[in-house]
């Protein structure tokens, strides 16, 4: 609950020999108007391990295998390497997005396994540090960093499946972030741009010891900026770019 709203429900017990999809009903709390669905067979990912150090792979040669369970069928896809990336909203849990390149395995017949269930306690965006080059701490209201690594696979007649292995090939981090536009003696934001100004970038999540996230980029940079109005205020929107060591 944030804000008076429920914007999340975490289901720690499934149950089990649902033949439709069940009805949910939220009392109680003071509060009205909130609804939520439920959908029958989702996924289950299970057992998200790091392979082996191999030299199929560009160093320090790490890979993931993923396992997935739906309906009686078990999917693995193995030598996975990919990209993150992180979104933050005010008042609204921060996400983390995993994308993953891998080599496909046959589904077999499996049961799905029992996991362990952990409770969740992602943090919010609120009460966050956001420092941006040494523009000092504008009002803010979203930001986004994405590593965007480049991973291509290593196409080879002579390996099963015709495929060697992925290589982690580049990566061209980037943001964005919004904020309260602010008068141009407080922010000058058309002169970090044409000066091309750098300094530090950094966003820290959290409070509670154990769900802090927190990302410096070393280098970043305001690449294009932009205004745009959010209801009653004028916001200034910043394309970044950063150094590839982030």
């Amino acid at each position: 609950i944030s804000g008076g709203a429920i914007v999340a429900i975490f289901v720690t017990n499934p149950g089990t020999g649902y033949t439709t999809d069940p009805t949910v009903t939220i009392t109680a709390g003071g509060g009205s108007g909130a609804t939520a669905t439920v959908t029958r067979g989702g996924s289950i990912m299970y057992g998200l391990t790091s392979a082996a150090a191999s030299s199929s792979y560009f160093g320090p040669g790490k890979s993931v295998t993923g396992e997935w369970y739906r309906d009686g069928l078990k999917r693995i896809i193995k030598g996975c390497l990919g990209s993150l990336s992180i979104e933050g909203e005010s008042s609204k849990y921060a996400t983390m997005k995993f994308d993953f390149m891998g080599e496909y395995s046959e589904y077999t017949d499996a049961t799905n396994p029992t996991p362990t269930i952990l409770t969740p306690s992602p943090p919010i965006f609120e009460n966050a540090k956001v420092g941006l080059i040494d523009l000092g701490y504008p009002v803010i209201s979203k930001f986004n960093w994405d590593l965007a690594n480049k991973v291509s696979p290593r196409d080879d007649g002579q390996s099963p499946n015709a495929l060697k292995g992925f290589v982690l090939g580049d990566r061209d981090p980037k943001g964005s972030m919004q904020c309260e536009a602010e008068s141009v003696a407080t922010i000058n934001v058309e002169k970090y741009i044409i000066d091309a100004t750098q300094g530090t970038c950094a966003v820290r999540i959290g409070a509670t010891a154990g769900n802090i996230v927190t990302i410096v980029s070393p280098k970043g940079q305001i690449t294009d900026h932009k205004e745009v109005a959010r209801g009653i205020f004028l916001d200034s929107q910043f394309s970044l770019k950063f150094n590839k060591n982030t």
